[in-house]
């Protein structure tokens, strides 16, 4: 079994474990709602909880195949096996409250945002009142296109205009030998900084406007998680590019 993690400030966690047939993980903690989803492989995963039973997860690879998963609130435990030569999964954590109950994820059709070189696809896996805090996706962009796009920010709890979450994230490229961006910025792009993304790349971004760009020719797929002060997520776009938001001609 390896792992590769990241976290913010705030203790959202991402964690990107693989394994060989026949390893397991031991999933879940006390204080800490978690999901875990399959990004590719076969895993049979066993909850402690009764309700729910024993399930086989199969997918090959994430960018055309919707994702499968299973959310465990705090105090709930899983142990996922692999039953392929190798699987990989995500697992993302935040700390939540009791309350909540375990539950099989499963992703619609991915829904079309943006236009142009910007437009993406994304899909929403786990978010309130599922969940006790933490909203978690998936998002691919295609050929080059920008994602997360136009820039924007959630990290001040101003209802209903902005809320306060970190975010988490895991990038996959397709080729494996492609690249991608990862822009962070604070009150204009002239300050920002560029994190390059390759294949398996993990970043936490606690604040600040971001945005992300796949290179040209290649397809990016990421998975984020988010969790915070608020239990939604609703981000204010940066002004300065906020007119992308218009219809286009």
């Amino acid at each position: 079994m390896t792992n590769r993690t990241c976290s913010t400030v705030n203790g959202v966690h991402l964690e990107r474990v693989v394994l060989l047939f026949g390893e397991d993980a031991a999933l879940g903690k006390p204080e800490k709602e978690t999901a875990v989803i399959l990004l590719r492989g076969r895993v049979r995963c066993d909850p402690a909880s009764a309700e729910l039973g024993t399930r086989t997860l199969k997918r090959s690879q994430p960018f055309d195949e919707p994702a499968l998963g299973l959310y465990l609130p705090a105090g709930e435990t899983a142990n996922c096996t692999a039953t392929s030569e190798e699987a990989e999964i995500l697992v993302a954590d935040a700390p939540a409250p009791l309350g909540t109950r375990p539950a099989w994820l499963a992703e619609n059709e991915r829904e079309q945002r943006g236009q142009r070189s910007w437009a993406r696809e994304v899909g929403t896996l786990l978010a309130p009142p599922v969940s006790a805090r933490m909203l978690l996706g998936e998002t691919v962009a295609r050929d080059g296109n920008w994602s997360t796009y136009p820039p924007h920010k959630h990290e001040v709890s101003d209802l209903p205009r902005e809320s306060s979450m970190q975010e988490v994230f895991c990038f996959l490229v397709r080729p494996h030998s492609g690249f991608g961006l990862l822009l962070t910025y604070g009150a204009t792009v002239a300050d920002g900084n560029v994190t390059i993304l390759t294949n398996g790349t993990m970043a936490a971004v606690n604040r600040g406007h971001h945005a992300v760009a796949a290179g040209g020719g290649y397809d990016l797929y990421y998975l984020w998680a988010a969790a915070g002060e608020d239990k939604e997520l609703t981000f204010r776009t940066d002004p300065a590019h906020a007119w992308l938001l218009e219809p286009q001609q």
